[in-house]
């Protein structure tokens, strides 16, 4: 699962991020399954899905689950590993610039 989505991420660094979605979210939707919502593995593909919907001009509903989907898991977690590091900060503020351009 780690894998697909390094792929994803690899392709979203070329700026292909149409080829980068479908392995985005089949990244998340195993890391769901296997690991669970709140797992570090499935926050960071919920946040990496999320964030590249954003990136992709995708104001969408997807879009606002999957930050507040990561950002859930971040709060979850307590301070070891993902609670008070980039990624919970990361997840608010892109859920608030989706929020905010979406009026």
């Amino acid at each position: 699962l780690c894998t697909i989505r390094n792929v994803g991420a690899l392709l979203y660094a070329f700026g292909n991020l149409q080829g980068a979605a479908p392995l985005y979210r089949e990244a998340l939707a195993g890391c769901r399954e296997v690991y669970g919502r709140n797992d570090p593995h499935t926050v960071r593909s919920a946040l990496a899905f999320g964030l590249l919907l954003k990136a992709w001009g995708r104001a969408n509903a997807e879009a606002e689950a999957c930050l507040e989907e990561a950002l859930a898991g971040c709060r979850a977690t307590g301070p070891w590993p993902l609670a008070g590091c980039p990624a919970t900060f990361l997840a608010l503020s892109s859920l608030a610039e989706l929020l905010e351009a979406r009026g």
